[in-house]
């Protein structure tokens, strides 16, 4: 530092302010161990948080890069920021994350804890703000694709299929077949290979989603993806099979096609339910980077169309500026988004019900498309 200060004034005269201010807020990131997040666009950074802009060089472009700090006085990861004279202890943060000082709230991780929060032969796994409960293989294969996976709400085992979710405010265990979001983007096609460019690291994804293209139901595809497709750069596909036997939630690993692989930047972990309407919903995250999308195409086993509802549809609801709330008509739930880029628009729709999803699925269900 005494050597960065004595050169202050020389590095002034080359640099200017913008690039001295750029420097010092470098150091300080290196020297104290501040969380950065790197985004597509400024637009997904706090409030109290300073977006950095710089440019990377690819194989066949150069991008513009942004990342999110947390500006002095709070902590975080650029997208969540806490202020350090209100928060200091754990009781700002929610259930399954505890304080750290330069992190702000970050996850626990129950599984590392003396005492296993699942009973044996179970496995647990950590995840973001909670843990799961696999259960081993009854059969002689092995691996994700053969585990059923175990949620928990509180102290409460969820049963099998099932998932902890907040409704009204609560949590409590309900089938995800049930509660979920319809995802219905155009641009997600594997045959889309525009160059209008989406990153679904700016989405903050919550929940379950049900993918459709236009009004029939689609899945995420089973099979590398070349790149520049689905509306991307990198184009997200799942390394393993969607599941075949419905009422059981299983894990996916998440690939994405870049550079000549089909497994470039870091993997992702997905959940994935059939269900007895045969079509999927996934419990879906945000990727490791930009610019990284979800990819969407059309059932093999043979589509399923929506039929028109004789309910109000929902209003509009796309996550292009700002955090919005939308409530579906009839069974409703809100449902809440992440700023993302200027350019990119998402069609989401809230979807609950009360009876079986296939009761619902017949008698129609709440739908709106934001493409057309």
């Amino acid at each position: 530092m005494v050597f960065l200060i004595k050169f202050v004034p020389w590095m002034w005269s080359i640099m200017g302010v913008p690039g001295i201010l750029l420097l010092l807020l470098m150091l300080q990131i290196f020297t104290e161990g501040i969380s950065v997040t790197y985004v597509s666009s400024c637009d997904s950074c706090h409030d109290e948080a300073t977006c950095l802009e710089s440019r990377e060089r690819g194989d066949s472009f150069t991008t513009q890069v942004h990342s999110c700090v947390c500006k002095d006085g709070f902590v975080g990861d650029g997208l969540s920021c806490y202020n350090t004279k209100l928060c200091n202890d754990s009781s700002c943060c929610s259930r399954g994350y505890h304080w750290s000082p330069n992190g702000g709230c970050v996850d626990t991780d129950e599984c590392s804890l003396p005492d296993s929060p699942c009973m044996a032969p179970q496995v647990c796994q950590n995840t973001q703000g909670s843990f799961e409960c696999l259960e081993p293989s009854s059969g002689t294969k092995s691996g994700p694709s053969f585990q059923s996976v175990y949620f928990h709400c509180g102290d409460t085992v969820c049963p099998l299929g099932m998932d902890c979710i907040s409704k009204n405010g609560s949590e409590r265990c309900a089938d995800p077949c049930e509660h979920y979001t319809v995802l219905n983007d155009d641009w997600r096609a594997t045959n889309n290979t525009s160059n209008q460019i989406h990153c679904d690291r700016d989405i903050n994804w919550k929940g379950w989603y049900r993918m459709f293209l236009g009004q029939t139901s689609a899945h995420i595809p089973e099979k590398c993806v070349g790149e520049n497709k689905c509306g991307t750069h990198a184009s997200m596909w799942i390394t393993e099979p969607n599941p075949t036997q419905s009422g059981q939630i299983v894990m996916r690993t998440v690939c994405n096609a870049w550079a000549g692989s089909c497994c470039h930047f870091t993997t992702n972990t997905i959940h994935v339910k059939l269900c007895y309407g045969n079509y999927y919903v996934y419990k879906l995250v945000r990727p490791s980077t930009c610019n990284l999308a979800y990819c969407a195409e059309v059932s093999r086993t043979g589509p399923t169309v929506l039929p028109t509802t004789p309910h109000p549809p929902p209003q509009n609801f796309t996550t292009n500026q700002g955090k919005t709330t939308t409530t579906t008509a009839g069974n409703s739930t809100a449902v809440e988004g992440q700023r993302s880029t200027r350019t990119q628009q998402h069609s989401f729709t809230n979807h609950t019900s009360s009876t079986t999803s296939e009761l619902h699925y017949r008698s129609g269900g709440n739908y709106h498309n934001n493409n057309k």
